[in-house]
């Protein structure tokens, strides 16, 4: 039933979209004179039309992405990502929005955290807009980022309302809406923040919030660092639990030098990620080379080593007078458990080259 309804609303949220985006944009174009000067009451009441529209649009896209969730098919692309960097990048974009309020960042040297860098900004916009909207305008925002762990942790604090305990017990309900101050911005949809709770514990974190009436209030969300050990075994486990629910297999491929070989690995990587499927996963080896998971099959497999063996014959000056070894591995045919896969692929490689014509057996 659930999942009917999610996709319910998938459906709607898609044919609703397009049209509310026509309608900005035509409003945009009104606005920029296209049909000539406006009156100052005609730009008025199509600034509120935008205004109106955008606040649908948001409220369509919040939708869309909450059925996804439910449904279990909000995919994460993760990569190392700069928080710092993003945090600026997010600040920069929002000016407009924060302004007359005081904008802090106290953000400590961090190390990279792993995650999809478009859903961690997503993150802490909805974490900075409900901030905005509960701080009067001679209030303050403040952004904090340090390390806690094995993890970087991001609070987003204000000098706003605050909220109750009452409150806080719901504020990560569905359609959710504190009491807010008169005169303070207009109201959201109530999905905002369920969005940062689900986006979080899907990089394998956590958020919580801390706040009294009058005193403010402060979001924390904490998200994993990024190590080669770490990504590996969570992409490992995503990627095979996709696999177990489409029916299919996947395929552990891993990449090594020779002993003595010099090859420069992060261009390695980065040529790969650029030629293989959006859904391959492309990995560091904590041990060394790397390493590619694909849901596919023998067929599938053996095209894709084709195409690698002339992508690294057209690039061979990234692996200078080196050889990269190829091995693989099927899962759950062959084994589950990461580290007896990864022998496996290891054994393999030791007689497989990439760059090579020699036609290889990859039976399940």
């Amino acid at each position: 039933m659930v999942k009917t309804a999610s996709n319910t609303v998938a459906q709607v949220s898609h044919e609703v979209r397009t049209p509310l985006t026509l309608i900005m944009e035509g409003t945009q174009q009104l606005l920029d004179g296209y049909i000539g000067k406006l009156t100052t009451g005609q730009e008025e009441r199509l600034n509120v039309i935008k205004s109106q529209a955008g606040r649908m649009l948001k409220l369509v896209t919040e939708l869309l992405d909450l059925s996804r969730i439910e449904a279990g098919r909000m995919a994460l692309y993760r990569r190392s990502v700069d928080l710092t960097e993003l945090i600026e990048e997010v600040k920069a974009r929002y000016e407009p929005l924060i302004f007359p309020r005081e904008m802090n960042l106290k953000l400590g040297p961090v190390p990279e955290v792993y995650g999809d860098r478009n859903r961690l900004s997503q993150v802490i916009e909805n974490l900075l807009t409900n901030a905005v909207k509960f701080t009067p305008p001679d209030g303050s925002i403040t952004f904090t980022l340090e390390v806690r762990g094995q993890s970087a942790e991001l609070a987003v604090s204000d000098t706003g309302i605050g909220i109750s305990k009452k409150e806080q017990r719901r504020l990560f309900e569905k359609f959710f809406q504190p009491k807010r101050m008169a005169g303070v911005n207009e109201r959201g949809t109530g999905l905002g923040l369920v969005i940062v709770k689900e986006i979080v514990q899907l990089h394998g974190g956590t958020v919580r919030v801390d706040s009294e009436p009058g005193k403010g209030a402060a979001f924390t969300v904490s998200i994993p660092l990024y190590t080669p050990s770490f990504a590996l075994t969570e992409e490992y486990r995503v990627v095979r639990e996709q696999a177990a629910r489409e029916g299919s297999a996947l395929a552990f491929q891993l990449f090594q030098g020779e002993p003595n070989g010099q090859i420069m690995w992060q261009e390695v990587k980065e040529l790969l990620q650029r030629h293989v499927s959006k859904e391959d996963r492309v990995l560091v080896n904590p041990g060394g080379g790397l390493v590619i998971l694909s849901i596919t099959d023998p067929s599938g497999l053996q095209a894709m080593r084709h195409r690698l063996d002339e992508l690294f014959r057209a690039h061979s000056g990234i692996v200078h007078s080196s050889s990269i070894r190829w091995g693989w591995a099927w899962v759950p045919e062959e084994g589950i458990e990461l580290a007896h896969v990864l022998r496996l692929a290891q054994n393999r490689a030791k007689d497989n080259l990439v760059i090579s014509r020699k036609t290889v057996k990859l039976v399940r």
